[in-house]
């Protein structure tokens, strides 16, 4: 499972760094983007929440990309504007599990679930998703496509 300071060392990084491809702008009108959703599941469950960067695969010209998991563990991708989705190209996938908050850690029996946030239980996905290297998880998004739904159902293997 997933250190939670290195987590958010990480997660600071890449927000970071979608913060500096935005400066690099694609023409005022912005780039042209294809809808992509999907749901995140771990051994057939949703994930509650958390944070999915897509990482251009290669040096092609397209941005990074990013999705927020809502409760029910539905997405919809990001570039510029929210749920604008992805540019087409290939990407690398990475999922960041947000804590659990406390009282839910509790009733679910996660862990001590302390107040002060240092004692948050672990997320319940395995940590190599954590990283678009490790996770295996891939996505290509076609030009022609007129949207991309790309579920995640996510293992221990």
């Amino acid at each position: 499972m997933m250190n939670w300071r290195s987590a958010a060392v990480g997660m600071t990084c890449i927000l970071g760094s979608f913060a500096c491809s935005l400066v690099v702008g694609c023409g005022q009108s912005g780039p042209k983007t294809i809808p992509v959703s999907g749901q995140v599941t771990y051994q057939g469950t949703a994930v509650p929440a958390g944070l999915i960067v897509f990482l251009p695969a290669s040096d092609m010209e397209c941005r990074p990309g990013r999705a927020f998991v809502q409760s029910d563990g539905s997405y919809r991708a990001t570039t510029v504007k929210k749920g604008d989705g992805l540019m087409a190209g290939e990407y690398r996938v990475s999922i960041m599990p947000a804590p659990l908050p406390n009282d839910v850690a509790q009733k679910k029996g996660s862990g001590p679930g302390g107040s002060n946030g240092e004692n948050r239980p672990t997320p319940t996905i395995p940590s190599r998703y954590g990283s678009p290297e490790t996770s295996g998880l891939k996505l290509t998004v076609d030009a022609s496509a007129s949207s991309v739904t790309f579920d995640m159902p996510l293992t221990d293997g």
